[in-house]
């Protein structure tokens, strides 16, 4: 019984690990686009 809940731990894991990793990937741009906006803004006021 150990043994299986030894790999069902260590599927868990690799599967929460996969899914961070998709995630993340589908974050990313959103949070790039966010960031240029906000760089944006700031470059604006200071040239105020």
């Amino acid at each position: 019984i150990r043994n299986t809940v030894a790999t069902y731990l260590g599927e868990l894991q690799s599967r929460a690990s996969q899914n961070a990793d998709a995630v993340k990937d589908r974050l990313e741009p959103y949070l790039t686009q966010a960031q240029d906006g906000a760089n944006q803004k700031l470059g604006a006021i200071s040239e105020l």
